[in-house]
């Protein structure tokens, strides 16, 4: 904390974690139900942006209150084959029917004494993409879906917004 240029990390006790979902459908304009990765549905060969990151902390700009989503130095990839996902980002390749995302991610600022700020930009992108955010607890709790055919949502500025419960 002496240098010129600090960081400083808000401690996660919840799961926390972005996803782009790992595969494609054979029929893209279709949304089955129940696919898992042995169904006759898919393409056996794995998207290649796909992975999980799951966050541990996350880095906080305490002058701006903006969460980082960019910064990876307590977060951890699973089965990601290039990168890792950014903070409050989802995606996929699933499919282009509405209402069919697999990507994923789950922001949870419980026990932080910090909410997401309700003025937060996400933004979707991509052909076909679809987004869904639900929060709960008093934007404590952000969840989104988002998929499309590519599509994925993010956070406008590679920055959450947050502001204290």
């Amino acid at each position: 904390m002496k240098t010129a240029h600090p960081k400083e990390f808000v401690t996660l006790s919840n799961p926390n974690y972005a996803m782009i979902y790992n595969a494609t459908l054979r029929n893209p304009s279709t949304c089955p139900t129940n696919v898992n990765w042995n169904s006759p549905h898919l393409n056996k060969q794995a998207y290649p942006g796909q992975g999980r990151t799951t966050f541990s902390r996350v880095r906080i700009d305490v002058q701006s209150m903006e969460l980082i989503a960019n910064d990876y130095t307590f977060a951890t990839k699973e089965n990601a084959t290039e990168r890792f996902i950014e903070y409050g980002s989802a995606g996929d390749c699933f499919s282009s029917a509405e209402r069919c995302p697999k990507g994923e991610f789950r922001i949870d600022l419980t026990n932080t004494g910090l909410r997401v700020d309700h003025e937060n930009n996400w933004l979707q992108q991509g052909q076909n993409s679809t987004m869904r955010i639900d929060t709960y607890s008093y934007n404590q709790i952000v969840r989104a879906k988002c998929g499309g055919l590519c599509g994925r949502c993010y956070s406008a500025r590679a920055k959450i917004k947050v502001t204290l419960t």
